[in-house]
């Protein structure tokens, strides 16, 4: 399977894990400083609107509806990340 997806299906991993076969874990409260997400691929921050930086801690005073984290499956995962 490619980075983010796992198991016999290779389906998207879940929300707290990322990496070749879901092998590598990430919390979006230990990683992400609970603004944000952890990629599927490579456990990466994916911010929410407000927030930037490598784990999602810089507040940018942009205003915005919580969400919109996924680009793609492997960001996201199943219907749980998304």
């Amino acid at each position: 399977c490619k980075g983010g997806f796992g198991g016999r299906t290779c389906s998207p991993c879940r929300e707290d894990q990322y990496g070749a076969s879901c092998g590598a874990s990430c919390t979006v409260d230990g990683n992400c400083s609970g603004h944000g997400r952890c990629r599927g691929a490579d456990g990466s921050c994916i911010c929410a609107t407000g927030y930037t930086g490598h784990n999602c801690s810089v507040a940018t005073g942009e205003v915005g509806r919580p969400g919109g984290y996924c680009s793609s499956a492997a960001d996201c995962g199943g219907e749980e990340r998304g």
